[in-house]
């Protein structure tokens, strides 16, 4: 049976690449299962060609999906924010790191744009990270730009973020000649135009990169004590409190707690983060 990688999804229309000879398809989905799934950039699919019409038959199991944006099968998982128009938010990126951890990636960074047009950025970075203890990829570090790019060989590597952030820009900067389309950011809202309109994957390395349509909102719909398992390095700890259904709250003997007072791996302002996360979650 023949196999290919969903490069991207646009009107019904499905274009994939086959895993063998790299030979590109616009394909539709076979009728028996066009009305019981989506198929989303990155899965792999079996497909079948008569000479006159590709038809995806079936879609192979995925190790992960999430529907915002709609992509699978994801290696590594970046997370972009300017650090300024628009300014950084650290809630938003602790935010973001939980909705994508829930979804089953586990190799997910952060990435911080437009230092360049930032003058004390240094002073913001090292903030950033002595205070939430997160390793950042500054975009404009060609030291970083490049230990970064060793993360894509032969993985599914993924950029998210809100508009106007520069996903695109770095993009271009990774992959010469790509030529994405980017915008301004817009003086008025302090945000940016939704430039990139679907989600896409870009052969790198043996690999693929994707640029995906920007959004700022989105709603994790996890229960309290599932985000107490899987919250910011909590899962390292979680096994460790005395009770199975800790919330890392008023619990007596909680790892979690303990841990924020060494300040190693966890301290009060990531676990800060994790209040306010979990006290506006549905109860």
């Amino acid at each position: 049976m023949l196999k290919a990688i969903v490069i991207s999804v646009n009107t019904g229309n499905f274009f994939i690449k086959d895993l063998k000879s790299k030979e590109e398809y616009i394909a539709k989905l076979k009728g028996n299962i066009k009305d019981k799934t989506f198929i989303y950039a990155g899965d792999i699919v079996e497909y079948s060609n008569d000479g006159s019409t590709i038809l995806i038959n079936k879609i192979l199991e995925r190790k992960n999906n999430t529907i915002k944006p709609k992509i699978s099968n994801i290696d590594n998982l970046f997370i972009v924010q300017s650090i300024v128009e628009p300014e950084y938010n650290i809630s938003q990126m602790f935010k973001y790191h939980t909705f994508f951890k829930m979804q089953n990636i586990n190799n997910i960074y952060f990435v911080i744009t437009k230092t360049d047009i930032c003058k004390n950025y240094e002073k913001i970075l090292n903030k950033i990270k002595n205070q939430y203890l997160l390793k950042i990829i500054n975009a404009n570090d060609s030291n970083d730009v490049e230990n970064m790019k060793q993360l894509f060989s032969k993985k599914l590597s993924c950029f998210v973020g809100q508009s106007g952030v520069g996903k695109s820009t770095l993009l271009n900067k990774i992959i010469p000649g790509l030529n994405i389309k980017t915008n301004e950011i817009s003086k008025t809202l302090n945000r940016g135009k939704h430039t990139t309109t679907s989600t896409t994957l870009y052969e790198f390395n043996d690999g693929y990169i994707v640029d995906t349509p920007g959004f700022s909102t989105i709603d994790i719909n996890l229960s309290n004590y599932e985000l107490a398992k899987i919250f910011f390095n909590f899962d390292k700890l979680y096994d460790n409190c005395k009770f199975s259904n800790c919330l890392h709250k008023n619990e007596n003997n909680c790892c979690i707690k303990k841990e924020v007072e060494i300040g190693k791996i966890l301290n009060s302002n990531i676990y800060n983060e994790y209040i306010k996360i979990s006290d506006n979650l549905k109860k």
